[in-house]
């Protein structure tokens, strides 16, 4: 790779993360991307920055959530068409270049960070690292597919061709954008997860039901429609399905309309967004997790759901093909009947069975998520990009 001339602050590189996901409603970004940057800032050889073109009031912001780090943002207005001026755009990119940063990080591609990095990327010549953060995976695409046709021709394909390195979380995202026909380095670093302390596991003798959980956004995306007709073919005794997150554009009452169609009150319920140590408490109330998606690049919250000791079933169309090879799950196709036949086998296993498929998923995930090993691989690669390092071994350049 060809030597750039990094500038740096206090002997570090600086690394600027362009993303929107700065709230909870971002889904797994708001997650996956803090958790980047607060692992880059603790191994100390990148200083990052984050640049969201959003308008935001400063004190809106969780900054604990984003580790302190420089957080540039557009400034608040009234009117939203003029808080995304080019005059608010155009501040936010001379601040950003004002760090001294030589590594554009850009996170997600349906949305004004698309624009800010490229513009970035145009002012000087700077290392570039794109994340598509699973939104050229075969179902994202088909999804409003017309608009997104229109945008990936006319101006995203040109810019993901510019990009020096592709990062993707999973070998089956890799896989993808081969498929899409990007020729260029591609990056397999996989999200991270803050494993909490084990938790206490629900006591099976007590009264009440066992719980299978759902976090996540509420969406069609998720495949949940298809999870509660599974459930509905199973109809376990003693158990609950409990299906918690952000509604999405209503989603929710969609839902609650289909769940009272098939009979399915009182096993089912929607306790709402789930969130901070609400989220971690919550994944301790559940006997197993479910994650139907159509389609993920990785699904942070089934790595969550592993760290905090549950057994999961997951969907062919995300990257979890190793739960049954671990023994810590089931990969199904994300059908009614294929989702029925996981949930009657796991309903039927004793709690033991379950607890003893969980510890293999804590133990599972607590190595392979580790963020501070992959806060050091993804500063190696930084550092490759800059001509300071060899290639790392996560670097696929076929």
């Amino acid at each position: 790779m060809a030597e750039r001339g990094a500038e740096t602050r206090g002997g570090a590189g600086v690394v600027a993360h362009v993303t929107t996901g700065l709230t909870p409603r971002a889904g797994g970004p708001y997650v996956s991307v803090a958790g980047l940057v607060t692992a880059l800032a603790r191994d100390g050889r990148w200083m990052p920055v984050v640049a969201a073109p959003v308008a935001m009031q400063a004190d809106a912001v969780d900054r604990d959530h984003w580790a302190n780090v420089p957080l540039f943002t557009l400034p608040p207005a009234s009117d939203g068409f003029r808080s995304r001026s080019s005059r608010g755009r155009e501040r936010l990119v001379q601040r950003v270049l004002q760090t001294g940063a030589s590594v554009v990080h850009l996170h997600g591609l349906w949305d004004a960070g698309t624009f800010t990095a490229a513009e970035l990327v145009r002012r000087r010549s700077l290392g570039f690292v794109v994340s598509p953060r699973g939104m050229l995976e075969s179902w994202a695409l088909h999804h409003k597919w017309l608009k997104k046709k229109v945008f990936l021709v006319g101006y995203l394909n040109g810019l993901l061709t510019a990009a020096d390195l592709l990062h993707a979380t999973s070998e089956s995202e890799a896989d993808s954008l081969r498929a899409l026909g990007f020729r260029q380095p591609i990056a397999v670093v996989p999200n991270g997860i803050d494993c909490t302390p084990a938790l206490p596991r629900p006591d099976a003798r007590a009264a009440g039901p066992r719980r299978l959980l759902y976090l996540g956004r509420l969406h069609e995306k998720k495949g949940l429609e298809n999870l509660l007709r599974a459930w509905a073919l199973v109809r376990p005794a003693n158990w609950c399905l409990s299906i918690a997150g952000i509604d999405e554009d209503g989603y929710a009452a969609r839902l609650r309309t289909l769940a009272a169609a098939l009979d399915l009150e009182p096993s089912v319920e929607f306790p709402g967004p789930k969130l901070g140590a609400e989220k971690w408490r919550y994944l301790a109330s559940g006997m197993a997790f479910v994650h139907p998606s159509f389609s993920e690049n990785f699904g942070i919250v089934v790595a969550e759901a592993m760290a905090a000791g549950l057994p999961v079933i997951a969907t062919v169309g995300t990257p979890w093909q190793m739960l049954p090879v671990e023994r810590c799950g089931w990969w199904v196709h994300p059908t009614p009947e294929a989702l029925a036949g996981a949930i009657r086998e796991l309903t039927a296993a004793d709690a033991p069975t379950l607890w003893t498929m969980g510890t293999r998923a804590r133990a599972f995930a607590s190595v392979a998520f580790d963020w501070k090993t992959i806060g050091r691989e993804m500063a190696d690669c930084y550092e490759w990009l800059s001509g300071l390092h060899a290639a790392p071994r996560c670097i696929r350049f076929t």
